[in-house]
């Protein structure tokens, strides 16, 4: 559905991540193969190409020699000039130097075997009539012999060639190479005047007899063209071939990169709809599976909260039940004459609801925290000189539950940086909490010390106390250990609530641990203020 929006909101289908890596991967390998094709193509024409110069360039000094030993040998260039066929012969790279019977100065196909020396009186014998061959008329030609082979001159059969026959030969230096005499005229080959030719002198007894010129060899012809053509053919063959195969593993490596984002979009969409019981399978190592563990705690996180938070609500109603059906029965019974509208019974109406605007207020600062308006106005506070303050006013309901209160923190100041009035509300909740929640007859004891970067506050008390599994949830919004904590009646269950946010507001921690009397032990550090 969310696709089908994109779709009508952009106007084109919308693409998947793993057909967009797909496409990338698949742009990517055509640019490397093409790039590579491309340089291997430069690198194979241009080293092929240095590789044919110098062969040139070898041939030429051998051609060269060969002229200045056929010019040695006939003392002109009359012997070129004409026999035009010697002239390839000389050019012929695969010609060997010294074949065994045959001119220097001739090309192979010009090979004469010398024949034996007939002896004197030696003629071949006479022919018989039955040994002649038929008469032919004129223009007739002789039967084919039975193997499809062309006769000879004689009329006789050809006998059957021997071995394969031989390759043809490409030779380029018709095209390239030209004789001059020593004025520069073109006796045999090309004459391009519109190249830039190389001349090279022919000598004869130190002496000038002529001039071979050489055109520049640009790029490869002939069987080179062809070769060079051939493996390119080649190449771009195995390039496809190698792209293709590019393609099939991008497609494979997309899906498998991919894989996991369609999970994580199937769990987000459970958590926007209020499901956040919700997981994802975590596999490997990277970023994906990182995120995959993110969302998982994310959501583990939102069902923290959504179950806090009904909890929370289920608490708030009950705090507010209970001093409301207290309020109800007690103005009801005075109502119905049961009970005398007395000072005992409008006390204990004040007591309710006292409660009930400590509730209040409590919910309230708490809502501010969560709202993010808990402001905090940071200034130099001694808090051993508010720890005093806080103790005295205290030292009164302390001692009337029977509740013995002792302190430790020395005599000089202990300066922090903190909100004077958010603190001495923190010292008042730990105090409060105390006196709520220890039996008479107990003990308190306060201890400051003050460290090198930070100043510690605890403050002990006797049973009843809590177990190893409260520890961490004496801080939760209207946590109480009713089991072995009584509560009393003014108790908002927030004080140690909202001690904690003040606290961190100030970039301080506060923890609970067991007392050495077997009560609650409460302890905060602050950093000094500078």
């Amino acid at each position: 559905m969310s696709e089908q929006r994109y779709a009508d909101q952009h106007g084109w289908p919308a693409l998947k991540i793993a057909h967009k890596v797909l496409i990338a991967m698949a742009i990517c390998c055509l640019v490397a193969v093409l790039s590579f094709a491309a340089a291997m193509r430069w690198s194979l024409q241009a080293g092929f190409l240095n590789y044919l110069q110098e062969l040139d360039r070898e041939n030429t000094l051998i051609i060269l020699k060969r002229l200045e030993q056929a010019y040695a040998d006939h003392g002109s260039w009359d012997f070129v000039v004409n026999t035009p066929r010697v002239w390839p012969g000389i050019l012929d790279p695969l010609r060997p130097e010294n074949p065994p019977g045959q001119d220097p100065n001739l090309p192979p196909d010009e090979t004469r075997r010398p024949r034996p020396p007939r002896a004197q009186g030696d003629r071949p014998p006479p022919r018989r009539d039955g040994d002649r061959p038929p008469q032919r008329r004129d223009g007739e030609r002789p039967p084919p012999p039975p193997d499809g082979r062309p006769p000879n001159r004689d009329g006789g059969e050809r006998p059957p060639p021997q071995g394969d026959p031989p390759p043809p030969r490409d030779n380029d230096g018709e095209r390239r190479y030209s004789l001059y005499d020593t004025d520069r005229h073109c006796l045999i080959g090309p004459d391009p005047q519109h190249l830039e030719l190389t001349y090279i002198p022919i000598k004869n007894r130190n002496q000038i007899v002529g001039w071979l010129s050489v055109a520049p060899l640009r790029t490869p012809t002939g069987n080179a063209a062809r070769f060079v053509q051939g493996q390119m053919q080649a190449f771009y063959l195995i390039a496809l071939l190698l792209l293709l195969l590019c393609v099939v593993l991008a497609f494979m490596l997309s899906r498998q990169l991919t894989r996991p984002i369609p999970l994580l979009a199937r769990l987000t969409r459970h958590i926007a709809r209020g499901d956040y019981q919700a997981r994802v399978p975590v596999k490997g190592g990277d970023e994906l599976a990182q995120l995959a563990h993110d969302i998982n705690q994310m959501a583990q996180a939102l069902e923290s909260a959504k179950n806090n938070r009904q909890k929370f609500l289920s608490d708030v109603a009950h705090e507010l039940r209970t001093p409301l059906t207290v309020l109800q029965g007690e103005i009801e019974a005075m109502l119905d004459g049961v009970r005398p509208i007395t000072r005992e019974a409008i006390v204990s109406l004040g007591h309710e609801i006292a409660s009930l605007t400590q509730l209040v207020q409590d919910l309230r600062g708490l809502a501010k925290t969560d709202e993010g308006q808990f402001q905090v106005e940071k200034q130099k506070v001694d808090i051993r000189s508010l720890l005093e303050q806080c103790s005295q006013a205290f030292q009164a309901k302390l001692s009337q539950k029977g509740i013995e209160l002792s302190s430790k923190w020395g005599r000089q100041p202990v300066w922090v940086y903190g909100d004077h009035q958010r603190l001495k509300q923190v010292f008042d909740n730990l105090l409060a909490n105390a006196y709520n929640y220890t039996d008479a007859p107990g003990r308190l004891k306060i201890v400051l010390e003050s460290q090198a970067e930070s100043a510690s506050v605890s403050f002990s008390d006797s049973p009843p106390g809590v177990t190893d599994e409260q520890l961490p949830l004496v801080f939760e919004r209207l946590y109480r250990g009713d089991l072995s904590r009584k509560r009393h009646s003014t108790s908002s269950g927030l004080g140690l609530a909202i001690a904690k946010e003040i606290v961190t507001a100030h970039g301080g921690s506060i923890w609970a641990e067991h007392s050495e009397w077997g009560g609650l032990k409460i302890v905060l550090e602050l950093p000094l203020g500078v």
